[in-house]
């Protein structure tokens, strides 16, 4: 690639473009993209977010942290069960004295 390819009217294309990036905060730019995957999310995009790529991403970013959210949540109910069923289960197997210690029966 020749020195002429990477300027524009005496400006570095990379330069040009980190300038743009730095003043667009909000932009994202993701490279190495499997094609099959690229041509669903436009194709999601379009139909479902009025090309709005954006909110797309956002959606895609509560799905998973909600369903991580929903993993974790019942994955803690079931160990509060299990807590719940040995303590009564101790509770059952044991006589409780005056003073709060429980004694085996």
């Amino acid at each position: 690639m020749d020195n002429d390819d990477k300027t524009f009217g005496g400006v570095n294309q990379v330069q040009m473009l980190a300038k743009k990036l730095r003043e667009n905060k909000s932009s994202l730019h993701i490279a190495r993209i499997p094609e099959k995957t690229k041509k669903l999310f436009i194709t999601i995009a379009e139909e479902e977010f009025c090309s709005d790529y954006g909110m797309l991403v956002k959606f895609l970013l509560d799905k998973v942290i909600a369903g991580d959210n929903k993993n974790i949540v019942d994955r803690l109910n079931s160990q509060e069960k299990r807590i719940d069923a040995l303590e009564t289960k101790k509770e059952e197997d044991s006589i409780k004295t005056l003073n709060g210690r429980r004694l085996k029966k």
